[in-house]
């Protein structure tokens, strides 16, 4: 087996982390990562700037972009103490008064977003990387985001 299948924990971490998502793309996530973090529904040009994007992306970089997607939305935001139901229960709404964060709300943390977020598609995503992503979500490790992937 080749080196590049043997990272351990630390230099996975350190790749993925390392990775440089363009400045735009960084920008684009931070704003509505900051919308999302104050409440309430965000703007529809923020959630359609963030898509268009995630659509420039490199498909190559989906594995490594992952985590830093999820990172720079507030996903992963451990200063926030809401409780994980909270924070799920406040997605599912997000997405029920907004359905156009289903293609951002499949980067989500939590597998029931995840879930929802894939079942609320209605139309197949039209870039290389989004449609890269529903194949990642056809491996993911929660067995019903597996399932509405398909």
């Amino acid at each position: 087996m080749s080196r590049a299948f043997k990272l351990d924990h630390g230099e996975f971490m350190t790749m993925i982390t390392n990775a440089a998502l363009p400045e735009d793309v960084l920008v684009a996530l931070d704003r509505l990562g900051n919308s999302l973090r104050l409440g309430g529904v965000p703007p529809q040009r923020l959630v359609d700037e963030v898509v268009a994007a995630l659509n420039t992306i490199p498909v190559l970089r989906i594995i490594s972009e992952i985590y830093n997607i999820q990172r720079n939305l507030g996903f992963y935001d451990w200063e926030n103490h809401n409780s994980e139901y909270e924070k799920r229960e406040r997605a599912l709404h997000l997405l029920v008064c907004m359905p156009a964060l289903a293609q951002v709300f499949t980067f989500h943390s939590n597998g029931y977003v995840r879930e929802a977020a894939l079942r609320a598609l209605t139309d197949v995503p039209y870039s290389s990387f989004m449609l890269a992503i529903l194949a990642v979500r056809l491996n993911d490790w929660v067995a019903p985001v597996r399932q509405a992937a398909v």
